[in-house]
C-alpha cells in the first residue's frame, strides 16, 4: 500500500483529533543515488518506512521520503541515509512536537560524516549533526530555533575559493550545504561539490566515511589524513599526488625508482574477528617486480600478520598469518598495468574473500612471492577464518611490504611507478559486488 494511502488509513481508525499527518522531507548535499541510495524512517511503534532514491530528484531543494501518522505530543524520529552496501552513510535523530498537520525537513551536510554526537563538554541534548557540529533533535528547517549552528547567514558566506567552479553552496539554519549546479558542466556531466564536474555516470565509488569504517585514508590532500580522525598516518619518503579512480579524488603517487609509502600506527581499532579491507590501485608498465600494496607484517611467523601484495607476475596475493594457525592466502589472475583496479578482501567467518574489481575471486594453487633475494611459496585458495589479532605493535605500511622485516619501521617493494587511493579497513565484511 502506497504511504500516503497508508498514513490516510490511519487517520480514520485513530481519529483526526487525536492524530496528525507529518511529512519528513530530506534535504542534503550528499549525491543521490550514489554516495545514498535509500532513507530509512523510523518512529515509536510505527513500521519503519524506506524511501529508494531517485536521482533525477534534487534533494539539495528537498524531496519528501516518508508519511507518518502520529499522536498528539512530542516525538523522535530516526532518519537514516543508506548507500548500496547497505552501510549508513549519515543518521540523526530528529525531534518533533505534533500538533497538527505538519511537515518536518531534516537537514544533513556532508560534513558531518565523521562526527559523534554529543562531543566532549558538550550538553547532552545534542544529539544530532548539523554543519559539522553537534545540535538539539529539534533542529529542522521548520525549527531553526534549535539549529545553535554559526556557519553563515548568507549563501555568500558559504563560498569557497578553492572548490570546484560549479559549487553553488547554499545557507540553511546557519550551515553551509556544498551543493553543485549543473549547468555549470557539460550536458554529459553533473558536478559533485568536491570534485567538480564529472560525468554523469560517474560511480563515485569513494563516498565519504560511514559507520563501519574504522581507517579511511583518501589522499585527497596530498597527506595521509584519515577521514575519520581517529588514526592519522604519514607520508615516508618522496611520495606525489595524481588523479585517483574516475570519482575518487587525488591519490597517493610513488614515482618510479621511489620508496615513498604511508604509515598508520597500529590501533585497537584494528584488532578485528572479522571485517574487510579494500583500496585502489595502478601500476604504470615498467620492470617486473613484486610490490607490497598494504601489509602489516614482519619476518617470521608472528600474530596478526597480514600482506597484501601484487607480485612479479602482476597478480594480487593477500595473506593472513597468525604463529599458531596455519597462514590462508587467496590470490587472482594477472592484471592490466596502466590502469585502476579495486581489491577487497572480507576476513572472519565465513572465510577469506578477495574481491577484484568487483568480481571474487577463485583461484587455487601455488604462487610464489618474491621480495629480493627472499621467495614465498603460498599456496592459494586454502580457506580458513584467521582475523586480524594483536600484531605484536606492527605498525601498517601502505604502499610498501613489510612481509621481510627484522626491525621496527623497516619496508620492502614499494609500489614504485604506480599509485594508490582510498585505503579502508572496517569492522564488517562488504559487499563488493561491482554496482
Amino acid at each position: 500500500m502506497p504511504r500516503v494511502a497508508l498514513a490516510s488509513l490511519l487517520l480514520l481508525l485513530v481519529g483526526c483529533d487525536d492524530a496528525h499527518r507529518v511529512t519528513v522531507v530530506v534535504r542534503t548535499d550528499l549525491l543521490a543515488g550514489f554516495e545514498f541510495t535509500r532513507v530509512r524512517v523510523t518512529a515509536e511503534e510505527l513500521p519503519a518506512q524506506t524511501h529508494d532514491v531517485d536521482p533525477a530528484l534534487s534533494y539539495a531543494d528537498g524531496v519528501p521520503v516518508a508519511e507518518l501518522v502520529l499522536p498528539t505530543g512530542v516525538h523522535e524520529l530516526g532518519v537514516e541515509l543508506i548507500d548500496r552496501d547497505g552501510a549508513r552513510v549519515l543518521a540523526r535523530p530528529v525531534g518533533i512536537d505534533a500538533r497538527g498537520e505538519a511537515t518536518v525537513t531534516v537537514l544533513f551536510t556532508r560534513d558531518c560524516a565523521s562526527v559523534s554526537c554529543p562531543r566532549d563538554g558538550e550538553a547532552a541534548n545534542a544529539r544530532a549533526c548539523l554543519g559539522g557540529g553537534c545540535v538539539d533533535p529539534f533542529c529542522t528547517l521548520e525549527t531553526p530555533e534549535y539549529c545553535d549552528v554559526n556557519e553563515c547567514v548568507a549563501d555568500a558566506d558559504c563560498a569557497d575559493p578553492s572548490g570546484p567552479a560549479c559549487l553553488r553552496p547554499r545557507c540553511l539554519t546557519g550551515a553551509c550545504l556544498a551543493v553543485g549546479a549543473a549547468f555549470l558542466c557539460s550536458a554529459e556531466e553533473s558536478c559533485h561539490p568536491e570534485r567538480g564536474c564529472r560525468p554523469t555516470d560517474d560511480p563515485l565509488r569513494c563516498g565519504p566515511p560511514d559507520d563501519d569504517a574504522v581507517l579511511l585514508l583518501p589522499f585527497d590532500d596530498g597527506t595521509a589524513a584519515d577521514a575519520l580522525g581517529r588514526n592519522p598516518g604519514r607520508l615516508e619518503g618522496e611520495a606525489g599526488a595524481v588523479d585517483g579512480p574516475l570519482g575518487c579524488g587525488r591519490a597517493l603517487a610513488i614515482p618510479e625508482g621511489a620508496t615513498a609509502y604511508a604509515v598508520v600506527s597500529d590501533s585497537e581499532d584494528f584488532y578485528l574477528a572479522e571485517g574487510a579491507i579494500d583500496l585502489w590501485f595502478r601500476r604504470d608498465p615498467g620492470p617486473s617486480a613484486t610490490a607490497g600494496l598494504m601489509s602489516r607484517d614482519a619476518a617470521g611467523a608472528g600474530n596478526g600478520h597480514f600482506s597484501l601484495w601484487l607480485d612479479q607476475d602482476d597478480e594480487v596475493v593477500v595473506r593472513f598469518q597468525n604463529a599458531a594457525e596455519d597462514e590462508i592466502v587467496a590470490c587472482s589472475e594477472p592484471l592490466t598495468r596502466g590502469e585502476w583496479h579495486h581489491v577487497g578482501v572480507n576476513f572472519g567467518p565465513p572465510g577469506l574473500e578477495l574481491w577484484i574489481d568487483g568480481v571474487q575471486t577463485t583461484r587455487t594453487g601455488p604462487v610464489t612471492v618474491v621480495e629480493g633475494e627472499t621467495s614465498e611459496l603460498l599456496t592459494c585458495g586454502g580457506g580458513g577464518t584467521l582475523s586480524l589479532r594483536p600484531a605484536d605493535v606492527i605498525d601498517w605500511a601502505i604502499g610498501a611490504s613489510g612481509a621481510q622485516a627484522t626491525s621496527p619501521g623497516e619496508v620492502s617493494s614499494p609500489l614504485t611507478g604506480g599509485a594508490i587511493d582510498h585505503v579502508r579497513i572496517s569492522r564488517a565484511r562488504r559487499d563488493f559486488r561491482a554496482p
